[in-house]
Parts: C-alpha cells; structure tokens; sequence
C-alpha cells in the first residue's frame, strides 16, 4: 500500500504569513515577499514535497543501463514527439508494494521557467526482489509541450540551444543523475 500526495505540495504554517492570500501570482516576487506557489515555483520549506509517498517497502530506481545522459535532439521532434526514456525499478523491501516513477522536466539556465515540472507518472507493483522497466514519455499527455517555454503572450516555442533536463524523483529532487536534453 502506497499514500502519495501527488497534487500539492504541504507548505509549513508559515506559509500563510509569508504570502498574501489575495496573492495569485504563481512565480516568486521580491516586491509582495511571495515565495511563489505549488511544486514549480514555491521556493520555501515544505513539510512533504510534491509527489512524496509512503510505502511499507523500499525502492531502487535508475536509468535503464542503455539510456544516453546527454543528447542533441531537433526543436521539432521535441515540439512534436518529445522523447522517450526508460529506467529501471527494483522493489528492495519485503513486502508486495507499489511504486509510482515520476518523470520531471526543468531549464535549469532559463530564468522565470518552473524549477520542475512533472511530465509524466507510471505506477508499476512488484513483488519482494522483483524489477522491471518502466516507459515514461515526456508526450504522454496530448496536446501538451513538455518541452515549451512560453512568452509573455502565452506563445508556445522550444528554442534552439535551449538545454533541458529530465530526471526521476518527487517534486523535491531527483533520486538520481538527469538527462540533459539540448534543442538543435
């Protein structure tokens, strides 16, 4: 049995001291003292970190042994396919339990763009000393960009040099080294 708390993050009590609840701006803000909102932006202490879950076993996770951790890709397969990846899950514990892979995207050199952004999940169960591989792809919900930056009109783009990285982990941290990721 796994609890996640996948769709909030859980701010501490200071929160509501800190940030203006007539506030709704997303990103942080020095002028209002606004640390922002929600796993993307927020840049203060939290108590759980978005995605954080508990399991009644333990588990290991890395990038399937044939996956690049670096590539140049076209702005254009990134705007239309994204990319696909894979990594490899091991159940470390005593107990059947289950697991949920959460695959981020940041632009770590891109100033005002998220910290991270979740890009896509896959929930897998395994039994004790069991491991498979999972299947995340960054197009995994339609209609979406992973990818995209977008202006202050709201326009869509994946500009060329932009580098990109993809990890695994909660909405805290990687659990392991990311792929980066450049638009050529």
């Amino acid at each position: 049995m796994m609890f996640l708390l996948l769709f909030s993050s859980r701010y501490q009590a200071s929160f509501v001291n800190e940030v203006k609840m007539s506030d709704m701006t997303m990103r942080p803000n020095a002028t209002t003292g606004s640390k922002g909102k929600t796993y993307r932006f927020y840049t203060g202490a939290v108590n759980w970190p978005f995605g954080y879950g508990l399991s009644y076993s333990t588990f290991s996770t890395q990038w399937h042994n044939d996956q690049p951790r670096a590539a140049s890709i076209p702005a254009t397969t990134l705007l239309s396919t994204g990319v696909a990846v894979r990594v490899e899950v091991a159940n470390t514990g005593q107990t059947v339990a289950q697991k949920i892979i959460q695959l981020y995207i940041s632009t770590p050199d891109v100033l005002g763009t998220p910290q991270r952004s979740l890009v896509a999940i896959e929930k897998v169960e395994l039994q004790p000393g069991a491991s498979t591989t999972v299947a995340l792809t960054t197009n995994m919900i339609p209609t979406t960009c992973a990818f995209c930056l977008y202006d202050d009109a709201g326009k869509a783009s994946v500009p060329v040099g932009t580098k990109f990285v993809l990890d695994v982990g909660d909405g805290a941290a990687a659990a392991f080294g990311g792929i980066s990721v450049t638009a050529t």
